[in-house]
């Protein structure tokens, strides 16, 4: 036993160096690259030698895979030099002959010396490290970085190596990792449980709103606020302020000819000093025009960097569409975390009354009512348009998968808002005037409680954006309606 226990101890060396390289490993790759960064700039050193081995995770990998194969493979070859003679010596008192006793000694050497490795060298020190991986990784980031320099020249030429084989084998050898896909990223998120429901709500808000258009955003025309050119200051003031916006489109001719913008502040403070213009044309300011399907984050990016807050939407045709404020951009991302857009409430349990511009992707998100997308309507109001092929009367709607929707009120010819009530069964057979179910405009009628008249169809597909297009959404769950967006 004496002979053999300094190659044990020889042995043992090599796991603990094998289990430094995993644990090492482990603990730059997992550590928060934010948490890094914060004690870098407090002035830790082992931070900033960690931020540039994060950097260059290539490098210092190629370094820590030298030590685990190099360390793996002496303490194989160490243990079957050295411990597999006692162990054929005593196969061979069993009756084994002398060959066989060698390979099976070999064979059960290296099988007992390579799960050792394996759990004392590798398995227990990464989930070790995995519990304070910054704590570790300010540690072992002096070392790897030495031992990352020493061992450059080797790396390089393991790398030069590797490249060869690559392109050998018909491969690229500049193809970098492969980074997280939004689905990845999401699934992370939904599956995480960390995170509390707002913050999955503020990153599911982000994604969706890079996938979102100006036109799914915007207040459509019907509802914007906007100011005559010529109107008195005094009149200004009071329309402003009973409004209660901060920036309005100033328009010329007619609703098409927008002319500027004007803010509210500009307007009081005109008011107050008593030397300003007599009307709202001496407060003009320039205003932004954008096309509708321009990406609402290349508008927030935009927003951003040129220091404007209000901007009017335009139609492929040059009509005015609507507008777009800063403050439906960022509700669009936060919005749920507030509580959503003031406008809809929840009446019962199974009922809610929604804006008819609410869209359909805030709708079926909130109460899963499973509304298909389609080109030919973006709201909740456009949706009841296309399948009744017709301008439907308050109380008119039809049945959709579960759900009863109608028409709760309306403003001229717009559908201002949309009843929605969840249904225990089917619909009972007596009703009035009927809506057209499906997804074509047309088909087949379907009852209506509430009034007495038989049932009707419509042809054609209506709405396309029509009245209530836009994207604005609103929730609370009671109350009355309230105001709009902060900027108009």
């Amino acid at each position: 036993m004496a002979e053999i226990l300094p190659e044990l101890l020889w042995i043992a060396v090599l796991v603990l160096v094998n289990a430094f390289f995993a644990a090492s490993e482990i603990a730059v790759i997992a550590a928060r690259d934010a948490r890094i960064h914060q004690l870098a700039e407090e002035g830790h050193r082992g931070a900033r030698v960690a931020q540039r081995l994060m950097a260059d995770p290539s490098r210092f990998l190629a370094t820590i895979q030298v030590g685990i194969t190099l360390a793996g493979f002496l303490a194989s070859a160490s243990a079957a030099v050295t411990l597999a003679q006692p162990v054929a010596a005593w196969l061979r008192t069993l009756g084994l002959a002398p060959g066989v006793a060698t390979s099976v000694a070999v064979t059960l050497v290296t099988v007992v010396i390579s799960y050792v490795t394996l759990v004392l060298g590798e398995l227990a020190p990464k989930r070790l490290a995995l519990q304070n991986p910054e704590g570790l990784a300010l540690r072992v980031a002096r070392p790897i970085a030495m031992l990352a320099r020493l061992a450059a020249p080797f790396t390089a030429l393991l790398a030069r190596s590797t490249n060869l084989v690559v392109r050998a084998l018909g491969g690229r050898a500049d193809v970098q990792e492969r980074g997280l896909t939004e689905e990845e990223i999401r699934f992370y998120v939904a599956e995480h449980q960390d995170l509390r429901s707002e913050e999955k709500q503020l990153i599911e808000g982000v994604f969706d709103f890079g996938d979102r258009i100006v036109r799914q955003v915007m207040v459509p025309r019907p509802e914007m606020h906007t100011l005559p050119r010529h109107l008195p200051l005094s009149q200004a003031v009071e329309r402003a302020l009973r409004a209660g916006f901060e920036h309005y489109p100033v328009t010329g001719e007619g609703p098409d000819d927008i002319v500027g913008q004007v803010s509210t502040h500009d307007l009081l403070r005109a008011m107050v000093e008593g030397d300003g213009p007599d009307t709202v044309e001496g407060l003009l300011q320039p205003v932004r025009f954008v096309p509708e399907t321009k990406p609402a984050l290349d508008l927030l990016k935009e927003m951003k960097r040129d220091r404007f807050r209000l901007a009017v939407v335009v139609d492929e045709y040059g009509g005015v569409a609507g507008l777009v404020t800063l403050d439906d951009l960022l509700d669009e991302i936060v919005g749920e975390m507030a509580g959503g857009l003031p406008g809809s409430r929840q009446v019962t349990a199974s009922e809610w009354v929604l804006e008819g511009d609410t869209s359909i992707e805030d709708a079926n998100e909130r109460l899963d009512l499973d509304i298909p997308a389609s080109p030919h309507y973006e709201t909740v109001a456009g949706f009841l348009l296309y399948n009744l092929g017709r301008l439907p009367e308050p109380g008119e709607g039809f049945e959709h998968r579960g759900w009863y929707l109608s028409v709760e009120r309306r403003e001229g010819l717009r559908i201002a808002a949309v009843r929605v009530r969840k249904l225990a069964g089917p619909l009972p057979a007596s009703g009035g005037p009927a809506a057209a179910s499906g997804t074509g405009g047309a088909g087949e009628a379907a009852p209506v409680p509430g009034s007495g008249e038989g049932a009707g169809t419509g042809s054609g597909g209506a709405g396309d954006g029509g009245p209530g297009a836009g994207g604005r959404s609103g929730w609370q769950t009671t109350g009355p309606a309230a105001p709009g967006p902060a900027d108009h």
